[in-house]
């Protein structure tokens, strides 16, 4: 019993211990907030976005950009669905051929 009570009290004074270190992590974080908040103090907001910076061609229409890529997109994918609708009306025409000739010489061996 003596062995359990020493380590629970060995594991509250390691928790006590990492307490203490993040309460004084916090401190320091509060002092960091307190220091920028003084030296930006009289500062305007500025918009995240106007810091990137952006290419010449985006600036100009960036909507008209998306649209074209988009259009680009969308007619690569009417193409596949194309190339795919083919394919199948082919696969159709010849199982309907197969069909139809298969159903011919099985008649004529009956």
């Amino acid at each position: 019993m003596f062995v359990s009570d020493r380590a629970t009290l060995e594991k509250q004074q390691r928790l006590q211990e990492v307490l203490r270190g993040i309460g004084s992590l916090f401190k320091r974080l509060h002092v960091c907030w307190n220091k920028a908040n003084e030296n930006t103090s009289g500062m305007d907001f500025t918009n995240m976005e106007a810091l990137i910076p952006i290419k010449e061609k985006d600036v100009i229409n960036p909507s008209r950009d998306l649209r074209t890529e988009l259009e680009k997109k969308r007619g690569k994918k009417i193409e596949k669905h194309e190339i795919f609708t083919q394919q199948i009306v082919t696969i159709f025409f010849f199982l309907h051929f197969y069909r139809r000739c298969l159903s011919r010489c099985l008649r004529r061996t009956s």
